[in-house]
């Protein structure tokens, strides 16, 4: 592959093609003894070495073939190994009766019922509300759009503004509350090993913003404002939580 980079002289940039070449381990040796050959003997070496070269060239080339059937026999043994243990699996629990628990990850939220809350990142304020909710929104893996639905239809209708008698019973649209929406990852902090907390469990990044922004826009569906924050970046986030009162809502309880 030939691809142009500038090179910088002291007279300015200077567009120059290089070459890019993908090799294996075998064809790296092969390609650095050629070159060693060819320029050792300004092209005009002995005839023998360009007939084991090619010779070296054609070895080159079988190995690089057995190499990769041998991948892939491996691949493809491993597979049917990970089947027949799921199977093994599966006939011991319908034999036995034996119910297996399994990690579950599910989509997090804690909400705060708030007076007023803002995102900072790099000293500016991106998003900023009055009354309404603060909502910490955590993605794994697993979560789609359907469970994003779920729970942003729960969270834009519960009931738990003050009506005119003290009791918890209006909700956002009934108080005109506005939302404050900020990724959190750290929700699905591992803490019991050691005492620096694993995250593994948290989304891969592309895909938790992905699902983070389909939340924003679809709470807007229910909220006449909604304020969000950056996601991956340092944010700032104050809030005074009226209450106070927090909840904490799981896709696995909520999607049932």
């Amino acid at each position: 592959m030939v691809v142009t980079i500038p090179i910088y002289l002291s007279e300015g940039p200077v567009d120059t093609k290089v070459e890019i070449q993908i090799r294996t381990v075998a064809m790296d040796f092969w390609a650095s003894l050629e070159h060693k050959i060819y320029y050792k003997f300004e092209g005009n070496a002995p005839d023998f070495l360009e007939k084991e070269l090619k010779a070296c060239a054609d070895m080159v080339d079988l190995l690089d073939a057995k190499m990769f059937s041998l991948n892939e026999a491996i691949m493809k043994i491993s597979a049917e190994q990970r089947t027949e243990r799921g199977r093994g699996v599966q006939a011991l629990q319908r034999d036995s009766g034996m119910i297996i628990k399994t990690e579950k990850k599910n989509m997090k939220i804690v909400l705060q019922r708030v007076t007023q809350a803002s995102v900072t990142v790099d000293g500016q304020v991106i998003g900023k509300i009055g009354q309404g909710f603060l909502v910490l929104l955590g993605v794994c893996d697993t979560d789609t759009e359907a469970i994003a639905d779920k729970m942003v239809d729960k969270l834009c209708k519960l009931r738990i503004f003050q009506d005119d008698q003290g009791k918890t019973n209006l909700s956002l649209a009934d108080v005109g509350g506005e939302l404050l929406v900020v990724s959190q990852f750290t929700l699905y902090a591992d803490c019991r090993k050691g005492n620096r907390p694993s995250f593994v469990k948290a989304g891969a990044p592309g895909m938790a913003n992905r699902l983070y922004e389909y939340v924003v826009e679809k709470c807007k569906g229910y909220v006449n404002r909604v304020e969000h924050g950056e996601f991956g970046a340092d944010m700032k986030v104050e809030l005074l939580n009226d209450g106070p009162f927090t909840l904490v809502l799981d896709s696995e309880e909520i999607c049932r």
